[in-house]
């Protein structure tokens, strides 16, 4: 694990002092996940998080920046990379709990950062601005950390999954536009089999261009 993320940060460009914080971060993380219960580092990670403030808990028993040395940076350093990886997988609940991680960029200068570009360019040329992309990649992100795959990897399924987690929290209408687009974006990028169903359709029901398709409607 720990060749893994030297590598990631010679990927990257790092200088030789972030690599050498990242792995500090590394020891202490598999330190503290020794301590739970657990065959792989994935069931050791989930059993700590069974508390929801579990990781927010470990980090703040390190001193904050000082002369130079900041442990809990190079926690968060060390984490990012364990997830862009796939080494570790987080929760949905995890990222509600703890939304200031910038895994965005971090994927977005790793060897995924083709694939984003490309999905930023597509979500454009569909006359989609500035915002609603950056929201529909953060949302995307989030579900292929989630699931540990990468964008072509993912599935129908998956959007739907993370659709039924957000019901269980109380609405947001940005957060689930967001959820939509990423899966328009990747239907139209042909990864997905289907895009996402109209958002003001009840189960059951037509959508408005069904209706007018099937009673002749004529713009006049």
């Amino acid at each position: 694990m720990e060749q893994k993320l030297r590598d990631h940060g010679a990927f990257l460009g790092d200088a030789r002092t972030v690599t050498w914080l990242r792995i500090a971060g590394l020891h202490h993380i598999l330190r503290w996940l020794q301590e739970a219960p657990g065959d792989t580092w994935q069931e050791r990670w989930d059993a700590h998080h069974q508390h929801a403030d579990a990781w927010k808990m470990f980090v703040e028993q390190f001193p904050p920046q000082r002369r130079g040395k900041d442990s809990r940076g190079a926690l968060c350093n060390a984490l990012t990379s364990l997830f862009c990886l796939r080494l570790l997988r987080p929760t949905y609940g995890w990222f509600i709990a703890n939304p200031k991680l910038q895994l965005i960029n971090a994927l977005r200068r790793g060897p995924e950062k083709d694939d984003l570009e490309r999905l930023l360019h597509v979500a454009k040329a569909h006359g989609m601005g500035h915002s609603s992309a950056e929201s529909a990649l953060a949302k995307l992100v989030r579900i292929m950390l989630c699931t540990g795959k990468r964008m072509p990897e993912l599935q129908v399924q998956d959007f739907y999954d993370y659709r039924a987690f957000l019901t269980t929290f109380p609405r947001n209408p940005t957060t689930a536009l967001g959820v939509y687009a990423a899966q328009n974006i990747l239907h139209a990028l042909g990864i997905l089999s289907e895009p996402a169903p109209d958002l003001h359709v009840r189960p059951g029901r037509r959508s408005v261009n069904e209706l007018v398709t099937s009673c002749g409607i004529k713009n006049k």
